[in-house]
């Protein structure tokens, strides 16, 4: 797999096709209140990422956190 599983859950939650899909990574670990820094860390990171040409996107997962905490997950697609 060339993406983290996550990056497939994300696929499948926000209906992007594998073709359309450039990168992604998690911009942050768990936190109580993203904000905007979620979509502030997605943008600043995209930079360095296989993002050129594509659109940068963001979603807020709970994974791994406790009750009310979400990391911050990235990704990009054309």
């Amino acid at each position: 797999m060339p993406f983290p599983l996550w990056a497939y859950v994300a696929l499948d939650a926000v209906k992007i096709e594998p073709k359309a899909y450039c990168d992604a990574w998690q911009g942050g670990g768990c936190e109580w209140e993203w904000g905007n820094d979620c979509t502030n860390r997605c943008n600043a990171q995209a930079l360095n990422k296989s993002c050129k040409g594509c659109s940068v996107h963001h979603y807020e997962d709970s994974g791994n956190c406790i009750a009310g905490w979400q990391t911050c997950e990235c990704y990009c697609s054309k």
